[in-house]
């Protein structure tokens, strides 16, 4: 990315994008966009949690790489995505822990869950290997 933060790059792109408009229909992100001619950072924000990286806009981009533009929507959208859950995050401590281990923490936290109910299994997962669950045997 060639500015300095993930916002500023963010919004380059995006007045880009919203001066072309080929990808208008491709998903929600596009119609929210041109509502609006300069964004903010929590329009930013938005947008970014409007889009579900599927990269449809990407392959169909004429201004990606190589062209000078260097457009990727869906790679700085990700950015802005991730610094904003990382920023808005409460307790701010956690912010990091899960950034750096998120899959640990995750695991932990089912882990509680299935201690708190008294199961020792998840009946999903026994149906999908396809064995009789104990929680509901």
């Amino acid at each position: 990315m060639s500015l300095d933060t993930p916002l500023s790059e963010a919004r380059r792109q995006i007045e880009i994008c919203n001066a072309c408009r080929y990808c208008e229909g491709f998903c929600s992100v596009f119609p929210a966009m041109t509502r609006e001619k300069s964004f903010a950072d929590g329009d930013l924000t938005h947008l970014a949690n409007l889009c579900h990286n599927c990269r449809g806009c990407y392959y169909s981009c004429q201004y990606t790489e190589p062209h000078e533009f260097a457009l990727n929507i869906p790679a700085v959208l990700a950015e802005v995505r991730q610094d904003s859950w990382e920023r808005l995050v409460g307790p701010q401590v956690f912010a990091k822990a899960f950034h750096r281990s998120g899959v640990a923490i995750a695991g932990g936290a089912c882990d509680r869950l299935r201690a708190a109910d008294g199961s020792d299994c998840i009946p999903a997962a026994c149906e999908r290997r396809g064995v009789l669950c104990r929680a509901i045997a």
